[in-house]
């Protein structure tokens, strides 16, 4: 009887040590299920955290490629039209005739529409040098990508020195325009040396290098067809129009009409959101 109690106290005592033991092992298998779901949730939201950081940097992304994609419209746009205003506000447009620096100082003497045209061609010059850059975008996967890079070089380099020459002329006369008559007519001599482009100053005749630039982007853009033929055609033409004497300046307000046929509805276009990758007028 006591063999039997005691065989039955052990067998008891090990089934209670049975019981705990898988007791602690579902408590030790039930933490690490717990640690593994919390591991699993931080993964998740870490997922999700980045995935809204990749979202917000693609919006990002999206926002500066729509702000670039409008700069470069507006610069289509306004990059024909401000040369369309400057030389309308010319007077004697309808009697081209060439005229001397002399002539073309007291012209723009207390003028103040020439004066702020030519203000406007300053920072047409910056304008240009976007364009002249898209220019050498759309050539730069053709057989001919060197016409858009030579282009560029020689577009940026004479806006430059298209600026440099509305700055040497059209603000210092714009400065001088407060003097009298008489005191004005004492600064001639120095005027005329400016205007007839003595000394250093011969530099802004490379604004012709404008015209070179944006001749060889054209030709190359009519050799790839990147753009409609008779756009390339215009540009052609007009670019070259736009560099006539003073006084004949109504062949440049023609040269920078045919510029803005050409070049206006692209900018439309891409200010709109088009996505085209090449010039072409809306339907």
């Amino acid at each position: 009887m006591a063999l039997s109690t005691v065989v039955c106290t052990t067998t008891h005592r090990r089934v209670i040590d049975i019981i705990l033991a898988a007791r602690t092992i579902v408590a030790q298998v039930s933490n690490r299920m717990s640690e593994s779901k919390n591991r699993i949730s931080t993964l998740e939201l870490d997922s999700r955290n980045e995935a809204s950081d990749v979202n917000e940097l693609g919006m990002l992304g999206r926002r500066l490629e729509g702000v670039k994609r409008v700069g470069t419209g507006l610069a289509f746009v306004l990059f024909p039209l401000l040369f369309v205003f400057a030389f309308a506000v010319h007077p004697g447009l309808l009697n081209p005739h060439q005229l001397s620096p002399e002539e073309v100082i007291l012209r723009a003497y207390q003028n103040p529409l020439l004066a702020f045209g030519h203000v406007l061609v300053l920072f047409d010059a910056v304008i240009l040098i976007a364009v002249t850059l898209r220019f050498m975008k759309l050539l730069e996967n053709s057989s001919v990508a060197w016409t858009g890079l030579v282009g560029a070089a020689l577009g940026v380099l004479g806006a430059i020195l298209l600026g440099a020459e509305k700055g040497a002329e059209s603000l210092t006369i714009s400065a001088l325009n407060s003097l009298p008559p008489k005191q004005f007519a004492q600064m001639m001599p120095g005027l005329v040396a400016i205007f007839s482009h003595e000394g250093w100053m011969f530099l802004v005749d490379g604004v012709v290098l404008i015209a070179a630039g944006f001749s060889i982007q054209a030709i190359g853009m009519l050799k790839t067809n990147v753009i409609p033929r008779w756009q390339s055609v215009l540009l052609l033409i007009g670019i070259w129009m736009l560099g006539w004497p003073d006084g004949e300046e109504i062949v440049a307000l023609i040269g920078s009409i045919l510029l803005s046929v050409a070049l206006v509805p692209y900018g439309i276009e891409t200010i709109k959101g088009a996505t085209h990758t090449a010039l072409r007028s809306p339907s």
